[in-house]
């Protein structure tokens, strides 16, 4: 369990949720209604009227929704080689930018973009485990890494799309869309937004406490560096994934 720092002082992130979540309990049981001042952080619970009555639009990517509106759909599904294609954002024009999804051995996926010489180049990448692990009865597809970095300087959605990738390589090689991954660095609260859930096993770490305080950084536009939390896919935000690839699948028919 990593650890972060503000200034020069080490903050110990389950400390903080757990103490946040006693808090919030403790005003109702709502992380979201009024209660006393973190001493660490010196952050408040917010109310409903700060944020509005919509979580879901809190709580969920903006970049993901906004890429499976019609005007991101690609032209085409797949390039003159066969490999499928969908799209990003551009982030100095704001329109869709078409991508190229090459499948390589080894259970990996590498996103392209044409450059302005008409040359394809890498801007994500994602790599499979070749052995699905099982939870709580659902066989699920596990990421070993997801890189999107190159493509973050210039396009928003490199991520959200290799998630795409993953649930449709999970429903197509029989795990049902779900999916498993660690979560490393800034990424929890990313993955969060995209509908993974911390999964519930983990032992001496209280889950609801943290998951408090994932949503309270969102809420106030907060980057925590903490990693090593195990995350899935299933349930509700699953189907809601399902729901959007079938309006703008990448890799089923």
């Amino acid at each position: 369990m990593c650890c972060f720092y503000i200034g020069n002082i080490m903050i110990n992130p389950i400390q903080i949720a757990t103490q946040y979540a006693q808090m919030c309990r403790s005003s109702g049981g709502n992380f979201l209604k009024p209660s006393p001042k973190l001493s660490i952080l010196n952050s408040d619970c917010l109310t409903f009227s700060k944020i509005g009555h919509n979580l879901d639009d809190i709580f969920e990517s903006k970049t993901l929704r906004r890429l499976f509106t019609d005007e991101f759909k690609p032209t085409r599904r797949v390039d003159e080689f066969g490999n499928p294609i969908t799209t990003v954002i551009d982030k100095k024009t704001g329109k869709p930018v078409e991508v190229v999804i090459n499948k390589k051995s080894g259970n990996r996926y590498i996103l392209t973009v044409k450059n302005s010489d008409g040359i394809y180049e890498s801007i994500a990448s994602l790599q499979f485990s070749s052995n699905q692990t099982t939870f709580d009865g659902h066989k699920m597809t596990y990421i070993c890494s997801m890189d999107a970095t190159v493509g973050n300087a210039k396009y928003s959605g490199a991520g959200v799309r290799l998630h795409q990738i993953a649930i449709e390589d999970s429903m197509k090689n029989g795990s049902g869309g779900f999916v498993h991954l660690y979560a490393n660095e800034k990424s929890p609260i990313f993955h969060y937004k995209c509908g993974f859930r911390l999964r519930k096993s983990v032992e001496d770490i209280d889950i609801i406490a943290l998951e408090s305080y994932i949503k309270q950084c969102i809420i106030n536009g907060k980057k925590v560096d903490f990693s090593g939390f195990q995350m899935d896919l299933f349930g509700e935000q699953l189907e809601k994934w399902k729901a959007r690839i079938r309006t703008q699948p990448i890799l089923l028919d």
